[in-house]
């Protein structure tokens, strides 16, 4: 088994995984940062009363720092009494700092966990040996935060190799959407 697969298998209590098994894991970690209210509204419309493990969701507010807007504010308010209503401790205010850093910096981030997050980022986190899924669809992280039993997917890993830089000063994202457009 490759990386992944076996942080998978380990999220679902199974020995082994394997590319297109649907699999049930536990996510170790959920984040929603202040671009996202709709996790909140979509919490109490689907019908959410508590969530599953408190200890387990943290909300970073640094996207709005400080708020430009009386909407931001009103969100960011509403993250707060969120995370209070529910007894998230894991609430990191304005001027914390960025989302990812803020989760290494407090340990929150380690080899071998899950990590869903609304933020398109997420899958930074591999650095430090985790699996980091960008939810960024408020629906999904609900249904983490209501059940903490989300991810349900192995897929094939993909080998790239280089066969030269091409010159010049070039930055990891300009690989990165190089290659992007080569697969697609």
């Amino acid at each position: 088994m490759h990386a992944i697969e076996k942080i998978l298998a380990r999220a679902a209590g199974q020995d082994s995984v394997s590319t297109g098994q649907i699999v049930n894991c536990r996510v170790d970690l959920a984040e929603v940062n202040d671009l996202y209210p709709q996790t909140i509204f979509s919490f109490h419309e689907m019908g959410g009363k508590q969530v599953h493990s408190p200890d387990r969701i943290t909300f970073i507010l640094d996207h709005y720092a400080p708020a430009s807007s009386i909407q931001q504010d009103e969100n960011q308010k509403l993250m707060r009494e969120f995370c209070s209503e529910q007894g998230i401790e894991l609430l990191f205010d304005v001027n914390s700092g960025v989302c990812h850093q803020v989760m290494v910096d407090h340990g929150l981030v380690y080899p071998g966990m899950i990590l869903i997050a609304t933020d398109s980022h997420t899958t930074t986190h591999g650095a430090f040996g985790a699996f980091g899924w960008s939810g960024e669809a408020p629906d999904r992280i609900f249904e983490t935060m209501k059940n903490i039993y989300q991810m349900n997917m192995v897929s094939a890993p993909l080998r790239l190799k280089s066969s030269g830089l091409g010159g010049g000063m070039k930055m990891a994202q300009d690989y990165g959407r190089e290659i992007s457009e080569k697969l697609t």
